[in-house]
């Protein structure tokens, strides 16, 4: 309820969503009568002369009996009322989302004046000494004259205005979106002032202090006293900025010459796509990886082009050198450059022992092995512990194989050595081969005879071939290399991944682990097919194809970063529900398909690596470690308000482009999340104020003082972005957009259904048949007969999972376009 009550001679009136006005009895609170609109009432009723005045969403102004609550007259307005009337002098004045302040003829409705401004008009019109004082989101406060319209004065406030003025000893009081209360002398006359805009060529966009107010040539009316920025745009000319002060009284001018912008020359600068750039990367050495988002782009040196704009993380890579990182921003039409210095990576000495001897094979066949596939000092550091791990393994088979077969026979088998092949051989002509086919499943291999097949970083192993095809690498983390690839069983886009190391420690742990992710089966959980340590050690899971949190341009809006939030904490309530944390979330570990649904990944992974002998990797990531992952003995062991902690550092940069704590090193890091305070994410991103104290106690250093389970956070959260939502709606409806405002009743009904509210459900989707599409109307009916049908279950039987997923399908389908 957003009406404010008026209480008038022992009785109470007020409006509400249900479409109502209400007339209570003031002592008992007995309804005497209530009258229905068309739409919500969210403006407070004046009362005056035995009548009540009110505004709705149906656009308009309502006048009843006091006693009886019969309507005595209407008048149709061009936009929502949430203002709320004022009534003096026979006359009524309330303000439109149309823009607009009208002023009525109290006892018949009839039109005396309207005065247009910038903006839609919330605040509440104030009436005192002749002259009208209003506020309007054009960020002006005006006062009118009372009998004419006419505007006295107005005045430019630092944000909107939308509370409404107060009149005393010859001052205006009022509130202002810019955080600040202004007072005006009522009595005063402000000198009107302008400024005069010319351009050559004509027709340039203006904008005054970045707000849009027409094309040139054209005269700024209306304009207070005061400093101001005029911009000039216009397709294929430079902006052209000027800093102006108009004095009262005065019309001051501005005359720009706009430049032509310079058009690359395309041997300098390659052509781009209109909202794209591109990137030149060279290194030394030449003929790197080059990876953009984790996305490889070919080798170096090369320019890509068609790239958004945007920041973008440069990635090279090369053998036998580590790796080169840079962030860097793309802007249309210039071409930033990524000059990478590889820095060679310390090689074990080579040795010509074998790794073992047989006496079907001499020592001297290790150095003929080098001369046919790469040295083991060529293949990449992250490759060997595998290969050597499967060659022991491969060793203990053959042994065990051949003193088997030693007691069957009863004695030792003599053997007989194979002479190397003769220096001088030739080679073997070339015969014609066949058009390539995916390669038959091969025979299960013994063990003596499995030799792995060493592979770079970015190519796909041989040993999964049977497996998949079409595989395209897709970049590396801590715990694995990625590809994209088609699963030969039935052609499903699946992702693989194979572990960039496994030792002793690591390989005990490997199934165990995960086992737990393999039985998560939730929409906000990427799902693990399968996973195997033969042929090699590889994971399939489920492929997202929009990349991951990661990669978004951040900060983003916070009905945005709440709404991703509220989803991926839907995933841990899942999982902790299933007694499984994850301990490593980050942004990229958080995965997204195209219709932005976050689903996380790598369960497990993060114990995996913490396991590892051979692994200087901590089993979580620093910048988003929380106090009890960097100091266990002061904080506790990690627990599942570990993931809120972790999730309260995504939700922080979501909205501010950065993580709480940040430093040049891993010490710097460690000791400000286990011995600072976060700063407020207002204080870089203002517009994450309704949001800060959610993170603020996700991010608590004591586990204690955070929130104890998901669904608390959940809860919290929902009902903020609740209250934000119908916020958006009430925009959206005043503007007459009809898909927004089915988006938001979808979102709003998805949000009232996680809470188990039933009747805000049913209330919001008959909201939503006057805003869907037709062929959304239908299925809307659906699910509000299918409720209908329901009643007299429990809420948890009402609001089932098949319900809410046919609701997420209904928003996906809104969102969608539909």
């Amino acid at each position: 309820m957003y009406s404010s009550p008026a209480v008038a001679n022992g009785k109470v009136f007020v409006g509400s969503e249900d479409c109502k006005i209400y007339c209570l009895d003031e002592d008992t609170g007995n309804l005497i009568w209530s009258y229905e609109i068309g739409n919500w009432v969210h403006s407070s009723p004046a009362v005056a002369n035995g009548k009540v005045f009110v505004g709705s969403c149906d656009d308009k102004i309502y006048c009843l009996d006091e006693d009886t609550g019969n309507l005595i007259w209407s008048y149709v307005t061009g936009g929502s009322v949430f203002s709320s009337p004022a009534v003096a002098n026979g006359k009524v004045f309330v303000g439109s989302n149309d823009g607009k302040i009208y002023c009525l003829d109290e006892d018949t409705g009839n039109l005396v004046w309207s005065y247009k401004t910038g903006r839609d008009v919330y605040s509440s019109p104030a009436v005192a000494n002749g002259k009208v004082f209003v506020g309007s989101w054009d960020n002006k406060i005006y006062c009118l004259d009372e009998d004419t319209g006419n505007l006295v004065w107005s005045h430019e406030t630092g944000g909107w205005v939308r509370s409404s003025p107060a009149v005393a000893d010859g001052m205006v009081f009022v509130g202002s979106g810019g955080r600040k209360i202004y007072c005006f002398g009522a009595k005063s006359t402000p000198p009107i002032c302008h400024i005069q805009v010319l351009s050559t060529p004509s027709g340039a966009n203006i904008y005054l202090d970045d707000r849009y107010e027409g094309t040139t040539p054209k005269t700024l009316a209306d304009v207070s006293a005061g400093s101001y920025t005029i911009r000039l745009e216009k397709s294929g000319y430079n902006d052209y900025t000027e800093a102006v002060y108009v004095s009262a009284g005065v019309t001051t001018s501005v005359s720009a010459t706009l430049s032509a912008t310079h058009t690359p020359t395309p041997i300098v600068t390659p052509t781009v796509t209109q909202g794209t750039g591109s990137i030149y990367i060279c290194s030394t050495p030449s003929g790197a990886s080059i990876y953009l988002d984790n996305v490889y782009e070919g080798t170096t040196p090369k320019t890509i082009s068609g790239v958004s704009l945007g920041h973008h993380t440069i990635r090279v890579e090369e053998s036998g050198y580590g790796d080169y990182t840079k962030t860097v921003r793309v802007s249309a039409g210039w071409t930033p450059s990524v000059s990478a210095s590889l820095s060679a990576t310390p090689t074990p000495t080579p040795t010509a022992t074998p790794i073992f001897t047989t006496s079907e094979e001499p020592a001297a066949t290790a150095t003929s092995r080098e001369t046919v596939t790469p040295s083991s000092k060529n293949l990449p550091i992250s490759i060997t512990p595998i290969i050597l791990f499967c060659l022991a393994v491969a060793a203990i088979a053959i042994i065990i194989v051949l003193v088997g077969r030693s007691r069957k026979r009863g004695t030792s088998t003599p053997t007989t050595k194979r002479a190397p092949p003769p220096e001088s051989a030739p080679p073997p002509e070339s015969t014609p081969q066949s058009a390539p086919t995916s390669p038959p499943e091969p025979e299960p291999i013994p063990p003596s005879d499995f030799t792995p097949r060493p592979t770079t970083p970015s190519t796909f192993p041989p040993e999964l071939a049977h497996l998949y095809s079409d595989p395209v690498y897709a970049g590396k983390g801590g715990f694995a290399r990625v590809f994209r690839a088609k699963r030969n069983t039935d052609n499903k886009t699946v992702a693989v991944k194979i572990p960039i190391s496994l030792d002793e420690g690591t390989g005990r742990s490997f199934l165990r682990e995960i086992t737990s992710w393999q039985r998560l089966n939730h929409e906000n959980i990427i799902t693990l097919y399968d996973a195997n340590i033969l042929p090699i050690p590889y994971l399939e899971i489920e492929y997202a194809d929009a990349g991951s949190l990661d990669q978004m341009n951040k900060p983003i809006d916070v009905d945005t970063a709440s709404e991703i939030i509220l989803r991926i904490a839907d995933g841990l309530a899942y999982s902790h529900a299933q007694g499984v944390i994850h301990r490593d979330l980050k942004p990229m570990n958080v995965l997204l398909t195209e219709d932005l649904t976050p689903k996380i990944s790598d369960w497990g992974l993060s114990k995996i690596i913490a396991e590892s002998k051979t692994s200087s990797i901590y089993g979580f990531s620093p910048l988003y470690g929380s106090p009890e992952q960097i100091s266990p003995k002061k904080f506790g062991k990690p627990d599942g308000r570990t993931d809120i902690y972790q999730l309260g550092v995504i939700f922080y940069e979501l909205l501010t482009g950065r993580t709480p704590f940040e430093g040049d090193d891993l010490v710097e890091v460690s000791t400000a999340i286990a011995t600072e305070e976060p700063a407020p994410p207002s204080s870089i991103n203002p517009e994450a104020e309704v949001i800060d104290s959610i993170i603020l106690k996700c991010l608590a250093k004591r586990k204690e003082d955070r929130y104890q389970n998901v669904r608390e956070l959940q809860n919290d959260l929902a009902s903020t972005l609740k209250a934000q939502l119908k916020e958006s709606l009430r925009m959206s409806v005043s503007e007459h957009n009809m898909k927004r405002s089915a988006f938001y009743c979808a979102e709003i009904c998805l949000i009232h259904a996680r809470l188990g509210e039933i009747d805000d459900v049913m209330m919001y989707l008959t909201d939503m048949q006057n805003y869907a599409s037709v062929e959304m109307k239908t299925e809307v009916t659906e699910l509000l007969e299918e409720l209908e049908r329901r009643k007299g279950m429990s809420s948890k039987e009402k609001i089932s999972e098949e319900f809410v997923g046919r609701l997420k399908g209904v928003l996906h389908q809104v969102r969608m376009g539909g």
